[in-house]
């Protein structure tokens, strides 16, 4: 068993919100940034931005 590292758990997030970005497209939602903390100047994001 390996631990996950936050920028793994961020960018996890962020495919989890993209499905339901696509499937509500009415809500005309263009950029998504993601961030995770796991402690006091310890974080990972990802970013996403509509074309």
């Amino acid at each position: 068993m390996r631990n996950i590292t936050v920028e793994e758990l961020s960018h996890w997030f962020l495919e989890q919100l993209l499905v339901h970005v696509q499937e509500n497209q009415e809500h005309f939602i263009h950029t998504i940034e993601v961030k995770i903390f796991s402690g006091p100047g310890q974080s990972g994001s990802s970013f996403w931005s509509q074309k």
